[in-house]
């Protein structure tokens, strides 16, 4: 029986022997005993993991007995099952061998490089804008462990995003729905990588936002303003809600919200999702045109997209950007 090269300081993965019963009569007294034969003797290189087999076997029955093997050191090693039985035992001993190798830890990350761009409208959806599967997988004899979440970085980190709901490098959590913090040999993960607007940057801070939508919806009572940090449908549940509005201008939005959707239902199937469609006269803005009429047409122009108390602070921010 042999169980090929095995890290040293790990456990292999058992092997099993059956033992049967081929008389006419009860086989009682089983022993079974398990030894290395190789130098030195001890530590014990080979171990019994379990079975069935007891101290008696009935005629014409089967039991079995599993051996594993956890190498202390480098090298080739021996060993025997050795059973004895109140009748003579066929095939015992049972020859054992293996070999302790050395931990070698390593991984790969591939593709080593991607070269994408993304100026167009495209960028805006999650199934348009141009995607990646970066594949982390374990190269080496070892398990890899500390797996974390992929870490965007370099010069132009603005221009890619991570999908953490199609990922599953590190722990779970902040959208990553599925976690893998130790990869075993051969095994990989995934960062699902996707390429973005730089372009598309918020005008204002979240404070900011925040202040001006409370000052757009003061007249209505029941209506409230507040920023969060995670997962939607946590923060649903957080304020005690159950259904989630997201507005549609476009198909690119379809496409977007519609992912979201899906993984919003994972995450948590009783809150509900419900669209609403964009009037037609605003079907066609966004927060890039705003910025164009605002830095083109002014405060005047300002008025047939936006509400009145969003057009002093939008030119006054575009403003202060210029003067950099």
């Amino acid at each position: 029986m042999s169980f090929g090269n095995v890290v040293t300081g790990t456990i292999s993965a058992s092997r099993t022997l059956t033992l049967s019963n081929t008389g006419t009569g009860g086989a009682t007294g089983i022993a079974v005993a398990v030894a290395t034969t190789s130098t030195p003797t001890t530590p014990n290189q080979f171990a019994r993991a379990g079975g069935t087999c007891g101290t008696t076997l009935a005629a014409g029955a089967s039991c079995t007995i599993t051996v594993t093997f956890s190498p202390t050191t480098a090298g080739a090693k021996t060993g025997t099952v050795t059973i004895t039985a109140s009748v003579t035992v066929s095939g015992s001993p049972v020859a054992l061998s293996g070999t302790g190798v050395a931990a070698t830890v390593s991984a790969s990350l591939t593709p080593p490089t991607w070269n994408a761009t993304c100026t167009g409208a495209a960028c805006t959806g999650l199934l348009t804008a141009p995607t990646q599967i970066l594949t982390l997988t374990n190269t080496g004899n070892a398990t890899l462990t500390g797996i974390t979440q992929g870490v965007l970085g370099g010069t132009n980190a603005n221009q890619w995003t991570i999908t953490r709901p199609l990922s599953t490098c590190g722990p779970a959590g902040g959208g990553q729905m599925l976690g893998q913090t130790t990869l075993a040999p051969g095994a990989s993960c995934i960062v699902t990588v996707r390429c973005i607007n730089p372009n598309k940057q918020s005008l204002f801070t979240i404070e900011e936002r925040v202040a001006l939508a409370r000052e757009v919806v003061e007249p209505f009572d029941n209506v409230d303003v507040q920023a969060f940090e995670g997962l939607t449908v946590h923060f649903v549940r957080r304020i005690g809600a159950r259904i989630i509005l997201r507005g549609l201008r476009t198909l690119s939005d379809m496409e977007y919200e519609f992912s979201m959707t899906l993984t919003n239902n994972r995450l948590d199937p009783e809150v509900e999702t419900v669209f609403l469609m964009a009037d037609g006269e605003y079907s066609h803005v966004s927060s890039g045109l705003i910025k164009q009429v605002a830095r083109f047409g002014g405060g005047d122009a300002l008025d047939k997209f936006v509400p009145p108390e969003l057009i002093a602070p939008i030119m006054t921010k575009m403003l202060s950007i210029s003067e950099l």
